[in-house]
């Protein structure tokens, strides 16, 4: 599971309908645009964030092997101190390390000339990236499934 119950493997169809009922229940909301699913946490961070996530998709009922997201402080300032972007990237990183458990994160650098790091931590099958925007005000993630497809599909 990455997020109450949502995951990899899950197909489109399902992660629809799942969201739906979450939705429902006030766990997920859509954003601003409708073409992602908002978590929110106050919990763990140091000021409230939003977590936007979607899957990439290759049909309807094939398995989700990806999912991008986006992680914002939800009143950003460039302003607040406490809103700097290596306090979002700190606090995710502890956030999802003591969620998720098993391996740390690893600093590694990035292919973007304007941000120095991006993060990655790999447990098993499940790969998370990290990597900054380089405006300052949030941070990209992306969980993939590193399974190989058997010959059948599956």
């Amino acid at each position: 599971s990455l997020f109450y119950g949502v995951r990899l493997g899950m197909t489109y169809d399902d992660f629809y309908w799942y969201c739906f009922n979450k939705n429902l229940e006030g766990v997920f909301k859509p954003n601003i645009e409708g073409t992602a699913v908002v978590l929110s946490f106050t919990k763990n961070f140091g000021a409230p964030v939003d977590l936007e996530f979607f899957p990439k998709v290759d049909g309807k009922y094939t398995p989700i092997t990806k999912y991008r997201g986006v992680v914002r402080y939800k009143n950003f300032s460039f302003y607040n101190k406490e809103h700097h972007i290596n306090n979002l990237i700190s606090e995710t990183i502890h956030f999802f390390e003591g969620g998720y458990g098993g391996n740390k994160f690893i600093a590694m650098p990035s292919k973007n000339n304007l941000i120095k790091y991006d993060y990655v931590k790999i447990d098993g099958n499940r790969k998370i990236f990290i990597s900054p925007a380089f405006e300052g005000d949030k941070i990209f993630v992306e969980f993939e499934d590193l399974k190989p497809i058997d010959q059948n599909g599956i």
